[in-house]
């Protein structure tokens, strides 16, 4: 005949076993919650990386594409000047130095001299150049 025992009255054994069951089941489920909780977090830290990374790189590219538009106005700029440059006349020997021309023209002066005066005339505001009139006549 089997009898029941209450709850308080088994042996002591059993009731060990049955708390050290009890225990285990808690600690797994606290190291399953301590691991989602890792997880969250470090989602949301990778959130934040990430935002910050985004918005990092927006303004990256915003100041790149304001260096850009500096850098072309320049080249253009220096392509503009290039564009204006005259080829000097006359022929270069191999050490570097200019074959020797003779003087030309009305105003007795060789290419290469007219050629700087007329750079030095488009380039500044002079009355004269040297020993070189301009528009009025005067020397």
């Amino acid at each position: 005949m089997s009898q029941s025992v209450p709850m308080g009255a088994q042996e002591p054994h059993a009731a060990l076993h049955a708390a050290a069951a009890l225990q285990e089941q808690a600690q797994n489920q606290q190291a399953i919650i301590s691991r989602y909780a890792t997880a969250r977090d470090a989602r949301q830290r990778a959130q934040e990386t990430a935002t910050a990374r985004t918005r990092e790189l927006r303004d990256r590219g915003t100041r790149l594409r304001a260096e850009r538009q500096r850098a072309d106005k320049l080249i253009a700029q220096i392509t503009d000047r290039i564009d204006r440059l005259m080829a000097a006349p006359g022929v270069r020997r191999s050490d570097g130095s200019w074959v020797p021309e003779l003087p030309s023209g009305a105003d007795n002066i060789t290419p290469r001299t007219r050629m700087v005066r007329d750079q030095v005339k488009r380039r500044f505001m002079l009355p004269s150049i040297g020993c070189f009139p301009l528009a009025s006549g005067r020397r």
